[in-house]
């Protein structure tokens, strides 16, 4: 009797997915690398053999800041005194 085995992915697949996925940067939905994710994990599920993969459009809330700011506060005699002569 032959008995087929399922392809079991090892650490090192696992490790290659997630290091190709963390690659990828600035990921944010709606924007064109994160449908390069999307398509990383299609595939691999494809390559996968899992039969039922499929993609659905969620609408998802982005918020995007319109107003912003830097501030760096120097008091040079805190600054001297923390020095180390």
């Amino acid at each position: 009797m032959n008995v087929i085995k399922p392809f079991l992915p090892t650490k090192e697949d696992f490790l290659s997915w997630i290091k190709s996925i963390c690659n990828i940067q600035y990921k944010r939905p709606d924007f064109k690398v994160d449908r390069m994710v999307e398509n990383l994990l299609f595939q691999i599920l494809k390559d996968f053999r899992v039969s039922e993969v499929k993609r659905d459009d969620l609408e998802i809330p982005i918020w995007e800041p319109d107003k912003w700011k830097f501030e760096i506060i120097f008091d040079l005699d805190i600054a001297l005194s923390r020095m180390l002569i």
